[in-house]
C-alpha cells in the first residue's frame, strides 16, 4: 500500500501472517488484512513502491526483531520481478565470488568487509581480494558493491537500468576510495548487482545525482574496473545469470 520512514512498508494479504499486528488502512480492499512490514532499502524506489503491486515477504526467525516480515521482491509495472531488499546484493554477489562464477575475478581468495585508509579518507570496502588465504602481503585489490533496482523509463527504454536512485555520498566517497586504491597498485572494482529479471544494461543516473555521475566519469578515466551483474531473485532465492554492458548516456 505505502512506503514510508524509509525503513517501513505496509502491506496487505487475504489473510493475516502469524506474529504480526493489523492496523486499519484506508487504501486497504475489503476482506484484506494489512500490516506493517520492514524495508530493508535506503533508496527512492522509484516505480517499486506503487498501490496495489504485488510483493513477497522474507520471515525472519530472529525473535528480537520488532517486525518479523520484511519487503524482499516487489513485482514492477512493467511486470520485472525486483528484489529491493539491498542487502541481497552483498549476499549473492559473496557466493558468485566464492564459486568462481566472474570470471574477471577466478582464482582467489576473498574477505568480505574491509577498511581501508586513514582518517577523512578512511572507507569500507565490501570485499577484498588476495592471491593466498590468510597472507595480507598478497592483496590484489577491492571490490564495492552497489544494488540496483532503478529502471528509469521501463516502457519507453525497456532493459535500461541505473544507479542510484537517490543522492548518495557515500557512493561518491566510494569512488574517490577506489581511484585511491589504484594509486597503490591495486585492482579497484565497482561491482553492479542488478536485482531485476528485465534489465540488460546499466547506466548512471546522472539526473538524479550529478555528482555521482561526474564521480563515475573519472573512475572509469583512472581505471576502476566496472562490472555488472544480472541477477534473478525469486521466493526461493537469488542467482548470478550474465554480465550486462555498462554505458554511460
Amino acid at each position: 500500500m505505502r512506503r514510508y520512514k524509509r525503513f517501513l512498508a505496509d502491506v496487505y494479504a487475504p489473510s493475516l501472517p502469524l506474529g504480526v499486528q493489523e492496523i486499519e488502512h484506508e487504501l486497504c480492499p475489503k476482506g484484506q488484512h494489512a500490516f506493517t512490514v520492514h524495508c530493508a532499502n535506503p533508496g527512492g524506489m522509484h516505480g517499486l513502491a506503487q498501490l496495489h503491486s504485488r510483493a513477497w515477504l522474507y520471515y525472519s526467525e530472529n525473535p528480537k526483531r520488532k517486525l518479523r516480515y520484511s519487503l524482499e521482491l516487489v513485482e514492477s509495472l512493467n511486470q520485472a520481478i525486483v528484489c529491493v531488499n539491498t542487502a541481497r546484493a552483498n549476499q549473492v554477489i559473496a557466493e558468485a565470488l566464492n564459486q568462481g562464477q566472474i570470471d574477471q575475478l577466478t582464482d582467489f581468495v576473498f574477505k568480505p568487509e574491509v577498511t581501508w585508509g586513514q582518517g577523512e579518507h578512511k572507507s569500507r570496502f565490501d570485499f577484498a581480494f588476495y592471491f593466498e588465504a590468510n597472507k595480507p602481503s598478497s592483496l590484489c585489490g577491492y571490490i564495492e558493491v552497489k544494488s540496483v533496482t532503478y529502471a528509469p523509463d521501463p516502457i519507453q527504454n525497456p532493459g535500461l537500468v541505473a544507479f542510484p536512485d537517490s543522492v548518495t555520498s557515500r557512493g561518491l566517497k566510494h569512488l574517490e576510495a577506489l581511484i585511491k586504491v589504484l594509486a597503490e597498485g591495486k585492482r579497484a572494482i565497482l561491482c553492479f548487482c542488478v536485482n531485476r529479471n528485465d534489465a540488460e544494461q546499466v547506466s548512471i543516473a546522472e539526473d538524479i545525482d550529478p555528482a555521482y555521475g561526474q564521480g563515475m566519469r573519472k573512475a572509469v578515466d583512472a581505471g576502476v574496473e566496472i562490472i555488472a551483474l544480472k541477477v534473478e531473485a525469486n521466493c526461493l532465492g537469488q542467482q548470478v545469470v550474465k554480465i550486462l554492458p555498462f554505458i554511460f548516456k
